[in-house]
């Protein structure tokens, strides 16, 4: 990349070269409450962590698809490299926490990945966070090893002919005396980008730029400064989230930054799996095109293309899992190259709400759409279902699944859920029959079969006796179709108990199973070889379902299965639709209930057509190729209304 050594100026232009690219921009510096002049082109970074495999740092809610890597590996900065330009990014912002450190090792191999792909790095220079601030004298000596490192290299991130370096000055370094600090430190040599405080426009000196940092904002713009957009905010050691990760508002975020103007436009983060703040793939977010939903999002946004399904081999780093001790506060993130200030706020600080300072518009030249690895889990097809299994959570409402259950109302958000699908009636056990049944019976407790024997058709025994399959799934059930409680089994959540047809018994007997666990049993068997049943159903027990234990346990409880189910054939066939509902509320919503579709075909699907339990009855009855059953038959049609085609 050619190096432009002089600058045309005149009194109130010059040119700036951001990544070998020259503008036309303001030359002036920036004034308090100063409007900032459109930019020509944006700069789109992400903020980056180079500090794994340290054990303090891979505590996490989510499941990297690259497994709990080793940032010192050349295979996953190549992979994570290819992912940025996949997802249209220009530069990574590198977190360097000081000479000598893993972090500042890692920054020279990432410069190397980053060459070889034609991609850009600025680092973010950590240690002004820390809680004594080094010296004027230890200042100076990094920001020399740091511009021995970045005066030559093609990769590093310029504005104009200087490198760009981010401050995360936090604490007593948020202050106007930061900013002299590092203005002679850096002696002219840097791009300076400074993390804005309380009333840094007010400063009598400043720096080239300001940004913000804050993950726990979905979006922050400050004027034509910088636009910042969040994925999810969720603490490994916390246990709910501050963000709630929502694909659709994330779509909508990025293509409300990509119309701002803004000059740098920052993703928050890369990949903070501590904070749960990644867009980086994981098992949690899958897509078709083997990239994740998030970096999906973001090329479309940014690239303006439709993700494609990719052929790359994925990395296999060689690392053993760290333990999960959370990271310390100072440690930030990474910078990315801005030159205004967001308004988030970085997790140890509060953010400031300020007009930014009029600044200069980098551009960057675009980078290319290289595909990253492709996750071997992602469906093959977005095909017709053949197969559907439904899964009952216990006794709680639609805001209060997604309230308490981050995980599902993630996989909700990603693929589709309903707005006003409701249960029948209270309490639990007429619900399990109106799925199973398309009936109540009439039923107003939780009595065993004995008290409530019922007659065929139910929606089990009527798909095999069409020559289909079936089978049914109760955690903690001693017995197959055990006809008695248990705890924590309880047969009222076992509708094909409640059966007592001679021949539906016998079917009951083979094919109303114990679960087992996620390592052994039915369900998990089933899973890892493809023999999924036609028409399945899976009802934790009272401890995972939310009726006894919480609804953190009930999502937790989820996601180990569903990380089964991403993994499974059928789910790869794109064949298999999964389905999640609730029996019942909580007498506090209607009887509205999270009701969520999981299938390829569904791409953050919001139905509001009014479903309930019958919709269900009848879905299941098509998909076993029998006949509706009595409620169901006048029931609003469940396919219908997510659109999904049933062979």
């Amino acid at each position: 990349m050619k190096i432009f050594k002089s600058i045309v100026a005149t009194t109130a232009t010059s040119l700036l070269l951001v990544a070998g690219v020259l503008v036309s921009a303001a030359s002036q510096p920036p004034t308090a409450n100063a409007a900032a002049a459109p930019a020509p082109t944006s700069v789109r970074a992400a903020f980056y962590y180079p500090w794994f495999p340290e054990t303090n740092n891979w505590a996490t809610h989510y499941t990297p698809v690259l497994g709990k890597y080793d940032s010192g590996s050349s295979t996953v900065l190549a992979a994570h490299v290819s992912m940025a330009k996949y997802a249209g990014l220009d530069a990574f912002i590198s977190s360097w926490g000081g000479q000598g450190t893993p972090t500042a090792t890692r920054l020279a191999l990432l410069l190397d990945a980053s060459r070889a792909q034609g991609f850009h790095v600025a680092a973010n220079y950590v240690p002004e966070s820390r809680s004594t601030p080094p010296t004027a004298a230890a200042l100076t000596s990094d920001f020399n090893a740091l511009f021995s490192q970045a005066a030559n290299d093609s990769a590093w991130l310029r504005v104009g002919d200087k490198p760009v370096l981010f401050i995360y000055n936090v604490g007593v370094e948020a202050s106007c005396n930061a900013i002299d600090r590092v203005k002679t430190a850096s002696a002219g040599r840097f791009y300076l980008n400074m993390k804005v405080f309380t009333g840094y426009a007010n400063c009598a000196s400043q720096p080239d730029s300001w940004h913000q940092y804050g993950p726990a904002a979905a979006y922050d713009q400050q004027g034509t400064y910088s636009t910042s957009v969040s994925p999810g905010y969720y603490k490994f050691n916390e246990s709910s989230p501050r963000l709630v990760r929502d694909l659709p508002v994330f779509g909508a975020n990025l293509a409300k930054q990509v119309s701002s103007g803004s000059q740098w436009q920052l993703i928050t983060t890369f990949n903070d799996w501590g904070a749960g703040s990644s867009v980086e793939p994981a098992m949690d977010w899958q897509s078709g095109s083997g990239n994740g939903d998030y970096l999906d999002a973001m090329r479309a946004a940014y690239v303006g293309n439709a993700p494609t399904p990719t052929t790359s081999p994925t990395a296999t780093p060689t690392t053993t899992a760290p333990t999960t001790t959370a990271p310390t506060t100072t440690a930030p993130t990474t910078t990315a190259p801005t030159t205004t200030a967001p308004t988030t706020t970085a997790p140890t600080t509060t953010a400031p709400t300020t007009t930014a300072p009029t600044t200069t518009a980098p551009t960057t030249t675009a980078p290319t759409t290289t595909a990253p690895p492709t996750t071997s889990s992602a469906p093959t097809a977005s095909g017709s279902v053949d197969k559907v299994l439904v899964f009952i959570e216990e006794n709680h409402s639609l805001s209060q699944m997604q309230a308490g259950m981050p995980y599902l109302y993630s996989q909700a958000t990603k693929f589709g859920y309903a707005t006003h699908y409701t249960a029948i009636t209270h309490p639990s056990l007429p619900n399990y029959l109106a799925i199973a049944f398309g009936s109540t019976f009439g039923i107003s407790d939780d009595n065993s079969p004995a008290s409530h024997p019922e007659a065929s058709p139910d929606v089990f025994s009527a798909a095999i006796n069409a020559g289909r399959t079936a089978k049914s799934y109760q955690e903690s059930m001693p017995t197959r179709c055990a006809t008695s409680s248990s705890s924590p089994y309880a047969v009222k959540h076992n509708p094909w108990a409640y059966d007592t047809t001679p021949s539906a018994r016998t079917q009951c007997n083979s094919f109303d199973v114990p679960s087992g666990t996620t390592t052994a049993g039915a369900l998990h068997d089933d899973l890892a070889a493809g023999t999924l049943p036609n028409v399945g159903e899976v009802t934790p027990n009272l401890n995972n379902d939310a009726h006894d234990g919480t609804l953190a346990t009930a999502d937790t409880w989820m996601k180990n299965w569903f990380t089964q189910i991403y993994a499974s054939p059928d789910w790869k066939s794109g064949h298999l639709a999964v389905i999640v509902t609730a029996d019942e509320d909580a007498s506090n919503q209607g009887n509205t209930v999270l009701t969520t579709v999981i299938h390829p075909s569904q791409n953050a699907h919001v139905v509001t057509t009014p479903l309930t339990h019958y919709s269900m009855t009848t879905l299941l009855s098509e998909v076993g190729h029998s006949a509706c059953m009595r409620n169901g038959c006048a029931a609003a049609n469940f396919a219908g209304a997510f659109g999904l085609t049933i062979s």
